[in-house]
């Protein structure tokens, strides 16, 4: 009897590995594997250029590894919807608006409104993300239906990128089913891809997502002597950056005596390293030096000599009153270009306060 169960048991055993071999060796489904759209190659990316329905973007890249940097011009396209302009507007007359209450009103997208600014780390990550750009799903030979189906018979923008010498043309339809992973077809080619959302998002809302803040290039520890000016002259003496590699020890002293600390020019120049962009305007509002007032400038020495300045300037603000001004700040930096960024009226307003403190 003992020998009968110790056979059950040994075939049982036998069985059981037999099956478990099979399950582990099973043949399973190919994994998908990612198909590259785009590669730019050694040469790096060098623009993208989006445009959908409601809104444009541009990416312009220049340079390369820690040098490289980005520029940014979006905006949102006008809406339109016909028929409603200022002498319908408010129109309080029972009747108007009728013929609405049959179909809705078309709406169609004009001109957009662009804004310039340097784009931020996201804007970094989105061209990694494009040298080279990979996409999650290939297809080719798609029937007309499944074409129809993502969005592609009528697309519903385009991306152009260009790098290394090569320029491509991705028509881009809907997102698919239950994610905001995208499809694309490579213009005049049979090729449709699946783009990750990670790749598109940033685009469609670059606007608010690509907008770099800072005003300056340079980090602070590289950053060796400091000068104050107004109406172009200094107002104190040249201050020298002591210590600078240790940010928790730095301070700042005047040229000469690298012992005093001086805890009042090293919190106006903090606060002016605080400088933010809040907003940039568009091309219709945007200022030019000659709007501004430039109340001062801070300039900087850096290890590499070379010269950087932030400039702080206003402009009266519309709730003025005859007894009373009331001032909109507007800062410039390296990384701003020629535009002046709208700032905080309450950082400016704080610098302004702290530059009598520092005069000679």
């Amino acid at each position: 009897m003992k020998r009968l169960e110790a056979w059950l048991y040994g075939a049982l055993l036998v069985v059981t590995l037999a099956v478990a071999w099979g399950v582990k060796n099973a043949e399973e489904p190919e994994e998908e594997t990612s198909s590259v759209v785009f590669d730019p190659g050694a040469a790096g990316l060098q623009s993208l250029q989006w445009e959908d329905e409601r809104s444009v973007a541009t990416i312009e890249v220049t340079g390369t590894g820690d040098d490289r940097s980005t520029w940014v011009v979006a905006g949102r396209k006008e809406r339109i919807v016909a028929g409603d302009d200022d002498d319908s507007a408010g129109d309080d007359d029972d009747s108007a608006g009728d013929d609405d209450d049959s179909a809705e009103a078309e709406v169609t997208y004009g001109a957009p409104k662009l804004r310039r600014f340097p784009g931020n780390a996201t804007a970094g990550k989105l061209v990694d993300s494009f040298s080279p750009l990979a996409a999650l799903r290939e297809w080719t030979g798609l029937e007309a239906d499944a074409i129809e189906q993502m969005g592609l018979d009528e697309p519903a923008g385009t991306l152009v990128v260009t790098g290394g010498g090569k320029t491509v043309t991705l028509e881009i339809g809907e997102k698919a089913y239950g994610s905001s992973d995208t499809y694309a077809r490579m213009k005049g080619s049979d090729r449709v891809f699946l783009l990750s959302s990670k790749d598109l998002s940033p685009l469609r809302g670059a606007e608010n997502r690509l907008v770099e803040r800072t005003l300056l290039d340079t980090e602070e520890a590289d950053l060796v002597e400091a000068t104050v000016l107004v109406d172009g002259a200094p107002v104190a003496g040249k201050y020298t950056h002591e210590g600078r590699h240790d940010k928790a020890n730095s301070f700042w002293a005047p040229e000469g005596s690298p012992e005093d600390r001086d805890t009042v020019f090293g919190g106006f120049v903090e606060k002016a390293l605080g400088l933010r962009a809040s907003s940039y305007a568009t091309d219709d509002e945007a200022l030019t030096a000659d709007d501004v007032e430039v109340v001062l400038e801070v300039r900087f020495s850096t290890e590499d000599g070379e010269t950087v300045a932030l400039r702080l300037g206003r402009t009266e603000a519309e709730r003025s009153t005859d007894e009373e001004p009331v001032w909109d700040y507007w800062a410039n930096g390296p990384l701003s270009r020629d535009q002046w960024p709208k700032v905080s009226r309450a950082t400016a307003g704080e610098l302004v306060d702290q530059l009598e403190s520092i005069r000679d």
